[in-house]
């Protein structure tokens, strides 16, 4: 990509970006290093809208300084500070763009981070929102490290974690109408804003290129965890008003880590689960996995299903008649064709009596008691049509963890192999 400040002449629409930055006593290196990153721009219709709440007075002479020589640059200069949320809105207010970008006042912006935004927007018209990847930058600003590349949009991901996090544009008509950045949310605005956004974006774009370079300083949470804990209360708080706007019932909870948040669903009365096994053979196996099911499971509506193909061996179908007799909620069916998994499960539905199908191979175990609630409860809700789950080989490594659609030309598994991290 060429470095040229002409660059934005190639689009048919250029649109004003707005960069709003909230500063408040932003160390001086950081702040000149901040607007150059924004001046420095490959693509050139943008303002630079700036809300200070700052008592030390290097903050205003820089600031003034950068406004005389540029007038692409404006700043509002607030008579107390606001906290960081107000403050922002501060600078949205003095804003005049198509679209708002959000930059905090002691990070950078890749040179073509605006450049990228503007293709997007030109190739997709009726975008909303748009986000990029990052990664973060030493407080001397030498080194950039961290890298955090994205998925495109995951709500159940971002409700486990603010993945989107920087660079975020949101289409101004769109933050209008939605409302800006709220009080009460200290430490997770951003978060809880994103939230929002996605409620009601039309079309979301994610740019996977590393835009935004997100500075690591002694006391950012993005090198302490421990020096923000009201902020993960907050992010909570949001996630669970972000529930309650979309309908959905559930508990917001705390990850194995902070930041990161788990939400149990509420489970609608007690469907009755039908759990289909293909077997064939392999006795040792399928008496593992049935006992795992029966010993473990902590949620006891549900029936197995075992589908006969084509056993041999004689101990398995002493193991079969033992089943039916011993337990009521088992049954055995036949399927005396060649093997084909697709035909067997298929064939076995018109047996199952429950109104939800859990699929499951023979040589499985289960390792968490409440397995079937935890994807029971994804799978009532409206707007799910089918749940996995992590599945692990006898050594811990991840066999199964979700899929990613492109890996060899078409879709692969991911992590696999990798060892499990609680």
């Amino acid at each position: 990509m060429q470095e040229s400040n002409t660059q934005d002449l190639i689009f048919s629409f250029k649109p004003l970006i707005s960069v709003v930055v909230p500063t408040w006593n932003t160390p001086e290196q950081f702040l000149i290093e901040m607007i150059e990153s924004v001046l420095n721009q490959s693509y050139t219709n943008f303002e630079l809208c700036i809300a200070d709440a700052s008592d030390q007075s290097h903050v205003k002479r820089i600031l003034d300084n950068y406004a005389d020589k540029d007038n692409r640059i404006k700043i509002k200069y607030l008579k107390k500070n606001k906290g960081i949320a107000q403050n922002t809105n501060e600078a949205i207010f003095i804003s005049k763009g198509d679209y708002t970008a959000f930059l905090d006042h002691d990070d950078v912006l890749d040179k073509n981070a605006l450049f990228e935004v503007v293709k997007t927007i030109n190739k997709n018209p009726d975008v909303d929102f748009i986000y990029s990847d990052e990664d973060r930058v030493t407080e001397d600003g030498k080194k950039f490290f961290d890298p955090h590349f994205k998925p495109d949009l995951a709500p159940d991901f971002l409700r486990s974690y603010n993945y989107v996090c920087h660079l975020s544009v949101i289409k101004k008509k769109l933050l209008d109408k939605i409302g800006y950045l709220k009080e009460g949310f200290e430490g997770s605005q951003d978060y809880e804003l994103i939230l929002r956004v996605t409620e009601k974006a039309k079309k979301i774009i994610h740019i996977p290129k590393i835009l935004y370079h997100w500075r690591v300083s002694q006391n950012s949470v993005s090198r302490n965890p421990q020096s923000k804990i009201y902020a993960y209360d907050s992010a909570k708080k949001a996630l669970k008003e972000h529930l309650n706007r979309l309908n959905l019932d559930g508990d917001v909870l705390d990850g194995k880590v902070l930041g990161l948040y788990k939400i149990n669903y509420k489970i609608t009365d007690s469907p009755k689960i039908s759990i289909i096994i293909p077997n064939k053979d392999h006795k040792d196996d399928l008496e593992k996995c049935i006992k795992s099911i029966i010993q473990k499971s902590t949620y006891k509506n549900y029936e197995i299903i075992i589908v006969e193909n084509n056993s041999i061996e004689q101990s398995i179908f002493d193991y079969y008649r033992f089943l039916e007799k011993t337990y009521s909620f088992i049954k055995v069916i036949v399927w005396d064709k060649p093997f084909n998994y697709s035909s067997i499960n298929n064939y076995a539905i018109q047996f199952a009596q429950g109104e939800v199908l859990l699929f499951l191979n023979n040589d499985t175990e289960v390792i968490t008691p409440n397995w079937i609630e935890e994807m029971l409860m994804f799978a009532q809700r409206d707007d799910v049509g089918a749940v996995g789950a992590k599945l692990l080989y006898p050594d811990n490594t991840i066999q199964h963890a979700g899929v990613i659609i492109g890996i060899n030309g078409i879709a692969e598994h991911c992590f696999k192999y990798s060892i499990l991290q609680d």
